[in-house]
């Protein structure tokens, strides 16, 4: 019931905390002990796991609210004003990340960093010209030893913005002025690794389509780093899983997750690819169409393909796409 609760208020624009929470509940694996929850789940592998247990099924019954906060965006009214506008809806889905004693969000119309005791607001910067993401923000622990200082990152549709995680302030030396523009939205969650960036692709509102590849950006600078082909270009493994002309152009098979996940062992990030567009009609990209409706595992540090998974089968990198390999076979003929 509480659950329900919390959901309702968040979506209609309210964040609610409960006691429990300024106890610390919600520690990442990396982050044990600490009461950090530093990723939007948690960690790296996406596990949604807290070590932590203070807040059991013993006594979640018991839980009280400690503070509430407004998320939506409430248009600044002139003076004289007889019709006041009315507050913008976050419409959120966010997952708050708390670092150090810190909690950070994004609202209808900004990010905003409380303080995760009282709600009491730290700082807020509020975006022009869109809004960002309603799923949540990312963080960059900075670099100490070149005097970098820690970040917050997110996306706005089309920008990848930088903010300074003490302040709010946009981080200069990133992109121009804090932000990159990145070509086509994402309106999710950038994964963080080291000093990778990772962000989707998502279909424009109003447009039929956009390239889906994933694109991975220096956390420092903004720089790009790498983009992986979704729909592979000439010379590159799956190419010629697309009869003719067909990939040419070819929108959608997009990297649209809520949150990408990475295998740090292996230094491998998972990238769940979607439909080509049209997505309901195939007749125009005869062929098994790689990596469209497919998982890719790729290197995070050169977006270097490595293999993919259809269906429970799995193609791997040394695996090379000719007129008689598997990779050309229909889907259900593929073999491990």
């Amino acid at each position: 019931m509480r659950e329900r609760e919390a959901r309702r208020a968040t979506t209609s624009g309210l964040l609610l905390a409960f006691a429990a929470l300024a106890s610390g509940c919600g520690a990442a694996p990396e982050s044990e002990g600490t009461g950090d929850w530093p990723m939007y789940r948690g960690d790296g592998a996406g596990t949604g796991y807290s070590a932590l247990e203070e807040l059991n099924v013993g006594n979640v019954g018991g839980l009280e609210q400690a503070w509430s906060y407004a998320l939506a965006a409430v248009p600044a009214v002139a003076a004289g004003d007889a019709e006041a506008p009315q507050p913008r809806s976050a419409r959120s889905q966010a997952t708050p990340i708390v670092v150090d004693g810190a909690m950070y969000l994004p609202t209808a119309d900004a990010v905003v960093a409380l303080d995760p005791l009282t709600g009491e607001e730290v700082w807020r910067h509020t975006l022009t010209g869109g809004s960002p993401s309603r799923r949540g923000v990312s963080y960059w622990p900075g670099d100490a030893g070149e005097g970098l200082a820690s970040r917050i990152i997110f996306c706005a549709g089309e920008r990848l913005l930088a903010l300074d995680a003490a302040s709010g302030a946009p981080v200069a030396d990133f992109g121009v002025g804090g932000e990159v523009d990145i070509g086509v939205p994402y309106n999710s969650v950038p994964l963080v690794w080291e000093e990778i960036v990772l962000v989707g692709a998502n279909t424009p509102r109003g447009a039929p389509g956009g390239i889906g590849n994933a694109r991975a950006f220096s956390a420092v600078t903004g720089e790009k780093l790498w983009e992986f082909s979704s729909v592979p270009q000439p010379g590159e493994v799956g190419h010629d899983t697309w009869e003719g002309e067909s990939w040419r152009g070819r929108l959608g098979a997009n990297a649209w997750p809520f949150y990408f996940t990475v295998d740090e062992k292996r230094e491998l990030v998972f990238l769940p690819l979607a439909s080509p567009i049209p997505f309901a009609y195939g007749g125009d990209r005869a062929g098994a169409n790689l990596f469209a409706n497919s998982v890719v595992a790729v290197d995070i540090r050169t977006g270097a393909y490595r293999w993919t998974t259809i269906s429970g089968t799995t193609i791997r990198r040394r695996r090379r796409c000719s007129s008689t390999s598997s990779a050309t076979a229909s889907r259900s003929t593929l073999s491990p």
